[in-house]
């Protein structure tokens, strides 16, 4: 039975561990990102969990729509880049960068209509799929308006995923807790 969890919490707060853990012994996890690089600390996890259980895994960057990432040969998939995405639909590239309103509503809704499409995916072909975001509702209020428009939109888009996902789990300090 297909499902979809969302791990949320701070910055380096143990959402990659949690979710490399929570599928540490199944075999073809695709681990989607959407940064240009995935970082020493998560490489290694992935490794050592591979070599550990005996089982495979795919790393795929996806450059457009997360639902692309997702196929019909695998039942697992982590979708660490959440944030990541947000930011490269915002185009922001500075604190100071002016994000319009219109701008932030289009990025919401794109966002949130290609993260349904992923879910939607994923149920279709029977999978389950780990969601890894940050939660910006825990930072200090941002100024800049670039920050403001990002934190926003992925409060708006934590919440329409929290409330569609089978389980919501929150990370502080290495320890996860399921609120979901």
């Amino acid at each position: 039975m297909a499902r979809t969890s969302l791990i949320t919490g701070g910055a380096n707060s143990g959402k990659a561990r949690w979710a490399i853990s929570y599928f540490a012994h199944c075999d073809d996890v695709v681990y989607i990102t959407s940064n240009c690089f995935m970082d020493d600390e998560t490489k290694k996890r992935m490794d050592y969990s591979n070599e550990h259980n005996g089982v495979q895994w795919n790393v795929k960057r996806h450059d457009g729509a997360p639902a692309d990432a997702i196929d019909e040969e695998h039942r697992y998939f982590i979708f660490d880049g959440l944030p990541e995405y947000v930011i490269s639909l915002l185009e922001i590239t500075r604190d100071i960068d002016i994000v319009t309103p219109e701008k932030a509503a289009a990025v919401k809704s794109k966002v949130i209509t290609e993260v349904q499409q992923m879910i939607e995916k994923v149920a279709e072909v029977d999978a389950n799929l780990i969601i890894i975001t940050l939660e910006p509702g825990f930072s200090v209020n941002p100024i800049p308006p670039g920050q403001k428009a990002f934190r926003d939109i992925l409060c708006a888009v934590n919440q329409r995923i929290a409330n569609v996902a089978d389980e919501v789990y929150l990370s502080v300090s290495g320890i996860q807790m399921q609120i979901k």
